[in-house]
């Protein structure tokens, strides 16, 4: 967990156990672990938000997200999306609130944080911090392949796993085009054409007194 203040926890942690409380609700037969869960999320869904992109910062006194936190489906974010669409799958597909909260998701992130490099036209999903536009993409941003080729799967938007091919090439170019054969943690993608490499590594420099 990287809460941005320390009264504040992270969208993916309050929104990362939902499949194995419902499931402990399945297997015990007792309702209230289900209903936990189920809180926190209908809690989340009671604000106004735009496309179902969250803020990654949320209050657990008061439920309300720190609007000026970023948004991203990277550290922070990634299991909020994730676990939508798995939600709508392990309750047999009968709870469809979940694929609407998924689909719209979804929708906003290929209308917003979607975009392509230059010179290659790969496909990435980037940021937005306070309504701006940023070409950073995270590592964990490549669940994202798998998730949107399992809801194609499942019947939903076939273009959607168009978007997941590209991503997934995408995450191996992050590989295939560093030296040591790893990809970095996050990396950032050119845009302006300035430079002929897709994708940009920043290098962070550690002083002996941060070890």
């Amino acid at each position: 967990m990287h809460p941005d203040s320390s009264t504040e926890s992270t969208t993916s942690e309050v929104a990362t156990v939902q499949l194995e409380f419902r499931d402990l609700t399945r297997i015990t037969g007792e309702a209230k672990y289900q209903e936990a869960v189920d809180h926190v999320l209908n809690v989340m869904d009671q604000q106004s938000v735009v496309d179902n992109l969250l803020p990654v910062s949320i209050s657990p006194e008061t439920g309300k997200f720190r609007e000026s936190a970023l948004i991203t489906l990277g550290a922070r974010g990634d299991s909020y999306y994730e676990y939508l669409l798995k939600q709508w799958i392990q309750s047999g597909k009968k709870e469809n609130k979940f694929r609407d909260w998924y689909v719209q998701s979804m929708d906003g992130v290929q209308h917003k944080l979607i975009r392509r490099s230059k010179p290659h036209n790969l496909l990435f999903v980037g940021e937005m911090s306070e309504g701006r536009f940023s070409n950073k993409m995270d590592h964990l941003v490549c669940f994202l392949s798998g998730t949107l080729a399992l809801g194609a799967h499942n019947g939903l938007n076939a273009f959607h796993m168009d978007i997941a091919k590209e991503l997934l090439y995408t995450c191996v170019q992050m590989y295939e085009r560093m030296e040591t054969g790893l990809s970095p943690e996050m990396v950032y993608f050119n845009q302006d054409g300035a430079s002929q490499e897709d994708i940009q590594v920043q290098v962070l420099r550690v002083s002996r007194c941060q070890l």
